[in-house]
Parts: C-alpha cells; structure tokens; sequence
C-alpha cells in the first residue's frame, strides 16, 4: 500500500510539474521559456528525469527494505573495511564519489 502512494506521488508531481499546453499557436515562446531560455518540452524533459531517477532512488531502497538512503561517509567505510592492498587499490581506483572528471 506504501508504493501504491509513493508512485500516486510521483505521478501528482510530474502532472503538476508539467506546464500548461497552449492550443492556439504553438510558434510563439511563451515569456517563462524566454526567461529560462529553455522550451515547455526541454523543461518537460528535465522533470520527468529528475521523477524518473527519484523513482529509481525509491524503487532500490524499497528493495533494500530501507525507508531512506543510508548516511555513511567514506572515512567510515575505511574503518570498516579490511585494510587488504588489494582491496584498498580496488576502492581507490574505481571510487565514484570522487571528483576526477
């Protein structure tokens, strides 16, 4: 029943995210798209990303039967881990969190 509300909110939000249509001439830019300098479907398409990727977020935690992301930082999992080179070189070399690119 919780994922039922979970995806009605997530549906509500995209409907109320998403702007009004025009019907009666679609060449001209309305002032809110000149001012942002994106069009209605370029910022359609950025909600519905950010409500897809939040329902992905949801979908993996419910899976993992949390109620939320876990809060860890990286210095803890160093504790945590075993301080095998291996290992250690694996982590270091593949970790996602840091900023190299």
């Amino acid at each position: 029943m919780q994922k039922l509300a979970v995806y009605v909110y997530i549906y509500l939000f995209m409907l109320i995210s998403v702007d009004p249509v025009a019907l009666d001439d679609g060449s001209q830019p309305t002032e809110n798209a000149e001012k942002d300098g994106l069009c209605n479907a370029c910022t359609w398409r950025q909600n519905t990303k950010s409500s897809r990727i939040e329902a992905i977020k949801i979908q993996i935690l419910s899976k993992l039967r949390l109620e939320q992301a876990p809060n860890i930082s990286r210095d803890v999992i160093k504790q945590l881990l075993p301080k095998a080179p291996p290992l250690q070189e694996l982590i270091d070399q593949y970790d996602v969190q840091r900023d190299d690119s």
